[in-house]
């Protein structure tokens, strides 16, 4: 097994994503409970309403899926890159060129775009000098 050199998951920013569908969904129970007993809102507007609101929690509860199983692991050969619906495994000698940029201002994540075997792939990583110091190796 090769030495691991850079390790890379997005566990701490999946709770974000949780405790968004978690109110997401108590606001839906909320408008549900209140728009019946105490507002006497139209049914069907109502659950129009509560609907939107689920809708909007499902996509939180994605986000946090894809954020809890993102994995980056960078080794002296290869970067192995798992997420939600695939696992991608990148010999750094294939890599061709790459660029990177800040995710957004907010965030701490740097993308890198890398090309290799005439494919695109797209990685986020907080580390950004000690991943940009392993493609410079390569």
């Amino acid at each position: 097994m090769d030495e691991v050199l850079l390790s890379d998951d997005m566990k701490k920013e999946s709770k974000i994503e949780l405790v968004m569908m978690i109110l997401l969904l108590v606001l839906a129970i909320v408008v549900l409970i209140g728009g019946i007993y105490l507002w006497e809102y139209p049914i069907k507007k109502l659950i129009l309403l509560v609907t939107t609101i689920v809708l909007f929690a499902s996509l939180f509860f994605y986000g946090f899926l894809y954020a809890r199983r993102y994995n980056l692991t960078v080794t002296k050969e290869e970067i192995r890159f798992k997420t939600l619906f695939r696992t991608v495994i990148i010999r750094l000698s294939d890599i061709k060129e790459y660029t990177y940029k800040r995710y957004s201002r907010m965030s701490a994540f740097y993308q890198f775009k890398l090309l290799y075997l005439d494919k695109k792939i797209v990685i986020n990583t907080r580390y950004r000098d000690e991943f940009d110091q392993i493609l410079q190796q390569r």
